[in-house]
């Protein structure tokens, strides 16, 4: 209880903290091309019927994003003062005229609040289920592997469904473990919070289909295997973004990054090399031990299920980039972006958080402090390389 109470308050803090520090920053952060287009062509000039019917002119023409922003827009009687023919008018920040510069910082804040919110969510959820679950310096690690995730950094103040993908995507995880802790008590209501989930993820983003079915698939696999709970938890979500996918325009796409570093964005080979590590030390301590620790007893299912969802979504992301590259014709409209693969970066988070927890609890002496280590300094590296890379961007403008 004690853990559970310090970690709610931690939880709020860290909320508070993030929310003020990114929508501080977004101040002073012009709107990007691909923000101003979604504002003025999918949300300002867009009717509701038209976005619940695939009319969004975007490669992604699912609304529930779009349809957030235009609500709290008409609440507050907001209109952006642009189009997106005139958007090197309204991108651009700090001119002489004062009016219009207080203009601009009001759209870069106001526009990216969904964002920023539900980034600092994520990041929140994910720090709480391990101080309250697990252990306070675990929350701690987590939270630092938060923020030393590239896409973390590129999306929380980008007024677009990325942040709301990401978010979802941290709730849908956290409660596929909850449901499959066998300490668990309340598993239907847990169900039914993943399948109000399932439905939020399938209007937020088409590619969310690969992820509704790895969760499915693990619960199926982990004894949950009442037909009524898939029918509504998986075959409902999948038709509505099967729909959407339908309606897409077919665009000529082309190749910039490497399928490395396409999903090295969300999950870094070094995040690979820890999980693969840490479930390497869990198999040793089951086989080699007489008695397994009571621990790994106890949260089982929860690590193989979180292992193999997150495989699941590894083999899904690679089966939409074979499917991009059949169709690269190397130049189009759209080049392949990092942030298809954003639903790596919560569950590799998560997965490298468990798998950082056994590797330094389930080693002892020399070969605890060697673990200790490299997970130091594999924290230090990705900080380094997460910011280079972020000054880099916002200096270039890309």
């Amino acid at each position: 209880m004690l853990n559970n109470s310090f970690a709610r308050v931690n939880a709020l803090a860290i909320f508070l903290i993030l929310s003020t520090g990114w929508l501080t920053l977004a101040k002073s952060i012009p709107l990007w091309n691909d923000e101003i287009y979604s504002q003025d062509r999918s949300i300002q000039n867009i009717s509701y019927q038209e976005m619940f019917l695939g009319g969004i002119p975007e490669g992604n023409r699912t609304p529930l994003f779009y349809l957030t922003q235009k609500v709290s827009q008409y609440t507050i009687g907001y209109k952006w003062p642009g189009t997106y023919e005139s958007a090197p008018i309204y991108a651009i920040p700090n001119r002489p005229d004062t009016h219009l510069v207080d203009t601009e910082q009001f759209a870069n804040v106001f526009l990216r609040l969904l964002p920023v919110a539900c980034m600092s969510a994520s990041i929140t959820l994910i720090y709480f289920y391990f101080a309250a679950y697990w252990s306070v310096w675990l929350g701690y690690y987590s939270l630092l592997l938060s923020l030393s995730t590239f896409m973390v950094w590129e999306y929380a103040f980008h007024a677009r469904p990325y942040a709301l993908w990401f978010f979802l995507t941290s709730l849908q995880l956290i409660l596929l473990l909850k449901s499959l802790d066998a300490r668990s008590a309340q598993r239907n209501t847990t169900l039914l919070w993943i399948t109000l989930v399932h439905w939020l993820l399938s209007f937020t983003v088409i590619f969310s289909a690969v992820q509704i079915i790895a969760a499915c698939m693990v619960l199926w696999l982990f004894g949950e295997r009442r037909v009524f709970w898939h029918a509504f938890m998986c075959a409902g979500p999948v038709f509505i973004t099967a729909a959407y996918y339908i309606v897409v325009p077919h665009a000529n796409i082309y190749f910039v990054d490497g399928p490395v570093a396409l999903l090295g964005a969300s999950l870094p080979l070094d995040r690979i090399a820890i999980i693969v590590g840490g479930l390497i030390i869990v198999g040793a301590s089951v086989l080699y031990r007489a008695k397994p620790l009571q621990e790994i007893v106890d949260r089982h299912h929860l690590v193989q299920g979180a292992g193999f969802f997150l495989l699941l979504i590894y083999c899904g992301s690679l089966l939409i980039l074979m499917k991009f590259k059949l169709e690269d014709l190397g130049f189009g409209d759209a080049y392949v972006s990092n942030r298809y693969f954003i639903v790596l970066a919560p569950v590799g988070i998560v997965m490298t958080s468990i798998a950082s927890h056994y590797i330094t609890t389930l080693t002892k002496g020399f070969y605890r402090i060697v673990g200790l280590l490299m997970l130091f300094t594999l924290m230090v590296l990705r900080f380094s390389r997460t910011f280079d890379l972020v000054i880099l961007r916002r200096l270039t403008g890309h």
